[in-house]
């Protein structure tokens, strides 16, 4: 401060903004504004200090497969703080993009969204704007807000439709029409939801998509009643997933056809699948998604109840209902 009061000001509110867990980290910062600062007027215009600041966060933050907890998401959640300040929206987006899913797996789907909406009526470019919009959708879907989450989806594809032509178009169309089929779904819209994931199994080569869109088709087969044809649309989906090694998508696929089974009867197949889900939950590098292990449980303890088991019934109950009330989802809070 003595010796660069012209940013006095801005370096004392920078190093307030920037603590995480440790008077060390904004002690290193406030080192290196002082050092930055010292051009031929002695003077650091606030945005260069933001930036500087977030590129320092840029370096420490760990990447997306060492995300455990809340806390590893801090220097991301910093450094997006710190580029909304100096403006660079599209950096912002690009970091908030890389917490998404954990915020959301987490429980911290609220934090999400209002981080999307920080970013409104920053972005000239329209695939930015898309992707700002489509991904609050997802944010809004993951804490159940369907309608709101339909809103966002199709905002998105009304921004793509006008967007300049790019390699990336159909692709994001896709994507964004995939989800809003998804939220459609519980609404009974089902001839819709089935035109739109087979004609997303037609023009794409992604496994990722094409593995959604199995998913998809096997749930609105199970609507219908057709639990023969659900079984048979999942397990496809689960040979995606094996094949690709995704453990998450294993993971819920198991409790999505363990669910196909229930439904037939097939008890015994179920809660094989339903356990199956619950030791890939514990063993997940990603960290315990409570959402899905919370579904998990739920559909262990309907298990354990067809058969007439209601201690063990009871106990998984339980066990998913701290878990909903934690992250607060109130439907599957009703649910349970």
């Amino acid at each position: 401060h003595r010796r660069f009061r012209p940013c006095a000001p801005e370096a004392t509110h920078l190093v307030r903004l920037v603590v995480v867990d440790s008077h060390a980290v904004a002690l290193a910062i406030a080192n290196r504004v002082n050092v930055l600062a010292a051009d031929d007027d002695g003077v650091m215009p606030a945005r260069l200090l933001r930036i500087y600041a977030a590129d320092y966060f840029a370096r420490t933050s760990k990447s997306p497969a060492e995300f455990a907890d809340m806390k590893d998401l801090a220097p991301a959640l910093a450094e997006f703080d710190l580029r909304l300040q100096a403006d660079q929206p599209e950096a912002a987006l690009a970091v908030l993009k890389t917490v998404h899913d954990p915020l959301c797996r987490w429980g911290y789907h609220l934090q999400a969204i209002e981080r999307y909406r920080l970013l409104e009526g920053r972005f000239s470019d329209p695939y930015a704007e898309a992707s700002r919009v489509g991904h609050a959708g997802m944010a809004f879907l993951r804490g159940q807000n369907r309608m709101k989450a339909i809103e966002c989806f199709r905002r998105a594809l009304s921004i793509l439709a006008s967007a300049p032509e790019r390699s990336e178009r159909d692709d994001e169309i896709i994507r964004w029409r995939s989800n809003m089929a998804v939220a459609l779904r519980p609404y009974g819209r089902l001839s819709e939801v089935e035109q739109i994931f087979r004609t997303t199994l037609s023009a794409t080569r992604s496994t990722s998509y094409q593995r959604k869109a199995l998913t998809q088709l096997g749930l609105v087969y199970r609507l219908r009643g057709r639990h023969e044809e659900a079984i048979t649309y999942t397990q496809e989906a689960m040979k995606l997933a094996e094949d690709g090694r995704d453990r998450h998508a294993v993971e819920v696929l198991c409790t999505t056809l363990g669910g196909h089974y229930l439904d037939l009867g097939d008890v015994a197949r179920a809660r094989t699948l339903f356990e199956r889900a619950l030791v890939l939950s514990s063993a997940s590098r990603d960290g315990v998604d409570p959402a899905w292990r919370a579904s998990h449980l739920h559909a262990l303890g309907d298990a354990f109840f067809l058969v007439g088991n209601t201690p063990e019934a009871l106990r998984r109950y339980n066990e998913s209902l701290a878990l909903v009330r934690t992250i607060g989802l109130s439907s599957n809070l009703s649910a349970v």
